[in-house]
């Protein structure tokens, strides 16, 4: 069973395609273009991996996460710009996901998506 479950701090994450399968954190970062949904690939290989998605603080960002299936497994729609979560996953191999930014502003927004091991 894989699990999304919400942190109280957080970091950011855009565009391209990121994976967590050594140690250590894996960070990119991404510009969410102003009124534009950003697609980021994600490759899910540990157990347990901690994501963060932080942006500069210009705009309101929404974050969605899709399974491999397109099924929502994560919705955050608060009026900031970060979040943050933990991936649990009970079986070893890699899962891909969707992250889905949308920026709300009216100008763009730098973002950073971190991704660790625990």
């Amino acid at each position: 069973m894989n699990t999304l479950r919400s942190l109280a701090a957080g970091l950011v994450l855009s565009m391209t395609a990121i994976s967590a399968a050594a140690a250590g954190p894996h960070t990119r970062l991404y510009d969410a273009i102003a009124g534009e949904d950003t697609v980021i690939d994600l490759s899910i290989c540990s157990h347990v991996v901690d994501m963060e998605v932080i942006g500069d603080g210009g705009t309101d960002l929404d974050f969605y996460i899709y399974d491999s299936q397109g099924f929502e497994m994560y919705a955050d729609e608060s009026l900031a710009d970060w979040m943050s979560g933990t991936f649990t996953q009970d079986y070893s191999g890699c899962v891909d996901y969707e992250l889905h930014v949308f920026n709300n502003g009216d100008w763009d927004n730098r973002f950073v998506v971190r991704l660790t091991d625990l």
